[in-house]
Formats: C-alpha cells, sequence, structure tokens
C-alpha cells in the first residue's frame, strides 16, 4: 500500500532538535550554492566583450577573464552543494529510531526511503526559495568592497528568472540526494579493513616520480605529490592508531582515553577523511607559497589588488573543500553515535553526561584533523611546485617562507581545534540523543 502525499509529508517531518540542526546546516548550504549559481548565470549573461572598468570589476570588465570567473563561481556553487549532502547524511539516533519504529510497524523498505526522500526535497525547496534573497543580501554586501572585488556586479530583472529555475532545481537536487543518502535501519555493514599494499606502493612511486621529474617538468608534478601524500597518509595511519590508541590510554584523562578507542574502532574512516584533509592543506600551503611570492614581487598597488582578489576567490574554494573535509569526518563521528547508541546510553547509568561526551567527539576529530592540516600546509609550501594560480614567478626569500610556515602551522592548529569545537557544537543534540537512555529499549 503506497503512502498518500500529505502522510508522507507528515512523517517525512523532522521533529527533534538534532535533525532540525541537520536541516538548518543543509539548507543554508543549498541557499548558498543557489546564490553561486545565479550570480554565474548573471555573469554568463553579460556577452563576450569588454565592459566598463569603471562600472564592474576587472574580473568582470575583460572578456578573458569572465568566462573563468563563471566556472569559479560554478564550482563554488557545487563544493557547497557537496556541503550540503554532508549534512544531509548527518544520522540521527532519533532519526533511526523512526525508521526502524516505521518497519516494525509494517512500512517497507521502499517506503521509509521515500520518506528520507521527501524530507531531502523540503529542504532543496527551502533552499531554493532562500537562494534569491541570498544573492540580493551578497550583492549589496560586495558593493561596498573595493571594485576590483566586486564579483557580484549588481541585480538585473533576469536573475527573477533564474531564481525560478534555482527554485525548481535544488528541490530536484535535494530529492536526489535524500533517495542516495538514505541508509537502511537493518542493514549491516560491513567491517573496514587495511588497505592493500599496493595502494601504499603507488603513493610512493607518485612522491619518487614527483622528485625525479621536478626539475623538468615544474608544476606538472603538483598532482603527484598530492596523490603521493594523501595516499601514503591514508594507508599508513590504520596501521598507526594502535600506538596512537596506547599512548592516549597512558594519558589517565578517560576522554582521551575513549576518544582514542573510537578512533581506533573506526580507523580506517579516520585515515580517508585525514588523507583529505592532508591534500586540502597542501593546496593551502601552495597557495601561501604563490601568494607570498606576488606579495614580495609585485609594487603596483593596481595588479596587487588584482592579484589578492583572485587569491581570495581561491581561497574561499579551499577553504569550502577543507569544510567539506571536515564535514565527511563529522558525518563518521555521527555515525559512530548512531551505531553505538546502546552503548553510549549505558554509559548514562555511569554518570557520564554530555559535556563528557563533547569532550570525546572534540578530541577524537581534534586528534585526526590536526596532524593532518599542519604537515599537508607545510609540505605544500615548502614543496608546492610553481604554477598552481596559472602563473610562473621565482621563489620568495626565506625570512618570507619562515613567515609563512610559522603563519600556516598557527592557522592549521586553530583551524583543526575550531572545526573541532563547532563539529561537538553541532552534533550537540546528536550527543543527547546517543545518551538517552530510551536507546536500550532500541530495535
Amino acid at each position: 500500500m503506497s503512502l498518500s502525499l500529505s502522510t508522507t509529508l507528515l512523517l517525512a517531518r523532522s521533529r527533534t532538535p538534532a535533525d532540525r540542526s541537520r536541516v538548518r546546516l543543509a539548507t543554508a548550504a543549498l541557499s548558498f550554492s543557489g546564490a553561486l549559481l545565479i550570480n554565474a548565470v548573471h555573469i554568463g549573461s553579460l556577452g563576450r566583450g569588454e565592459l566598463s572598468k569603471d562600472h564592474y570589476s576587472n574580473y568582470v570588465a575583460e572578456s578573458g577573464l569572465r568566462p573563468g570567473l563563471t566556472a569559479a563561481l560554478a564550482i563554488l556553487a557545487v563544493l557547497a552543494g557537496a556541503l550540503s549532502v554532508q549534512a544531509l547524511r548527518l544520522g540521527t539516533a532519533a532519526r533511526e529510531r523512526r525508521f526502524a519504529a516505521l518497519q516494525l510497524a509494517g512500512a517497507s523498505s521502499r517506503q521509509v526511503r521515500r520518506l528520507s526522500t521527501a524530507d531531502a526535497t523540503l529542504i532543496g525547496l527551502s533552499g531554493g526559495l532562500l537562494s534569491g534573497p541570498l544573492y540580493a543580501i551578497l550583492t549589496v554586501l560586495f558593493s561596498g568592497l573595493p571594485r576590483v572585488t566586486q564579483v557580484f556586479p549588481g541585480l538585473s530583472s533576469s536573475d527573477l528568472l533564474v531564481w525560478v529555475a534555482v527554485a525548481v532545481a535544488l528541490p530536484l537536487g535535494g530529492a536526489a540526494m535524500g533517495y542516495l543518502t538514505y541508509r537502511d535501519p537493518s542493514a549491516s555493514r560491513p567491517a573496514s579493513g587495511f588497505p592493500a599494499p599496493l595502494a601504499v606502493i603507488a603513493g610512493l612511486v607518485c612522491l619518487v616520480l614527483a622528485v625525479l621529474t621536478a626539475a623538468g617538468f615544474g608544476f606538472f608534478t603538483s598532482p603527484l605529490i598530492l596523490i603521493g601524500l594523501a595516499v601514503v597518509w591514508a594507508t599508513q595511519i590504520p596501521r598507526s592508531v594502535g600506538p596512537i590508541g596506547r599512548w592516549l590510554a597512558r594519558s589517565g584523562q578517560a576522554g582521551r582515553l575513549l576518544a582514542g578507542a573510537r578512533i581506533v574502532a573506526d580507523a580506517r574512516s579516520a585515515a580517508r577523511m585525514g588523507g583529505l584533509l592532508l591534500g586540502c592543506a597542501f593546496l593551502v600551503g601552495a597557495l601561501v607559497h604563490e601568494g607570498l611570492v606576488t606579495i614580495t614581487g609585485k609594487n603596483d598597488p593596481d595588479s596587487l589588488g588584482f592579484y589578492v582578489a583572485g587569491f581570495g576567490m581561491s581561497a574561499l574554494g579551499l577553504a569550502l573543500l577543507t569544510g567539506i573535509a571536515l564535514a565527511s569526518l563529522t558525518v563518521g563521528v555521527a555515525d559512530q553515535l548512531v551505531e553505538q547508541r546502546r552503548q553510549l546510553a549505558c554509559l548514562t547509568a555511569l554518570g557520564v553526561d554530555g559535556r563528557f561526551l563533547h569532550r570525546v567527539v572534540r578530541d577524537q576529530i581534534s586528534l585526526v584533523a590536526t596532524p593532518a592540516l599542519m604537515i599537508g600546509s607545510c609540505v605544500g609550501l615548502l614543496m608546492g611546485p610553481q604554477g598552481l594560480i596559472g602563473f610562473q614567478v621565482d621563489l620568495p626569500s626565506l625570512p618570507f617562507l619562515a613567515v609563512g610556515l610559522a603563519g600556516l602551522l598557527l592557522l592549521s592548529w586553530g583551524f583543526a581545534v575550531g572545526g573541532a569545537a563547532l563539529a561537538g557544537y553541532l552534533l550537540r543534540n546528536q550527543l543527547r540523543d546517543a545518551l538517552d537512555p530510551e536507546n536500550l529499549r532500541a530495535a
């Protein structure tokens, strides 16, 4: 028997604080993605000729740069959409219990998947409707910045039609995300094993080839360095979690002991996300390297502002990409909370509260993210070849490299610790649900 539309919408509606926080995060990411898409279409519709630099930014006025800006905005929109996918993947104990209860009450797996799809469709509809007002707000905000950075050129009547198209497309995208990210509560998950030695060999081969060919091929070695570092990191971390767990056990703190045990229990996922964070940090380090070269080599204020604006947009893209990787790590932690909700509920009888588990989650994420971000950013600064931005210049002086290295270490540590604290805050309702004694009676 199929569910009616009103029944589907009623059952799909989120009712817990944990679900509502997940919905708000996904809606915000989708609305930002829609605003970027509207702006990309607006810039693409300005034509192919040169425009006045008295009214538009250089990136908008010059016909050679306009397609690149449009492509960059489209890529940022895709990254923001990927962030919404990670938000939708955030499982909650209450949501899992609700789906399991519906299946026990006679609902088929197909009907429950339809509820997940309807929930994501409503999120996409909300994001699409909010993308237009957000686009207008961003346009007003960017109009107060220096002209070279005004990549939101202004509002027009055609933007309304684009907004309507985005408001129709995002619910369809949300429905696809809800269908694909649905996870059957009764389905068992295979245990993850260690990666094959072939992956380690492949990563080392990439690094050796990059070192041997760096003098002749220059920036063409950057993909080899990036892939080699990420693969070696992701394949070796699972083998080192045992010593890390034993080191945490000697700390004498119950929170760190439990954080180490959770990392050991899900070493493969932690290594995979750590490898992704390492790759993102490598690109950030290479971007800082090129920024230092540009700042020290350009004396013209106008051209310097042009390059700074380009670096700013590149940094925004890398920040979104790093945020997506950190969100993926947070999703893994949320999945652990769902899978271990019965064990965590037992801790309630021992006096464990949400603040203790919040510290455990914060330590778990920071222990994975901090070394990956620090090592990746430093290697990117010191070994990142020229040309990642599209032009080739000389190496900066040693003092500037030292300042950049110290700044990257501090920035990486702050981003890891701040990201872990933010993830703990976003998961506060999931933590509360996981400690609920009601989980002991859940199927």
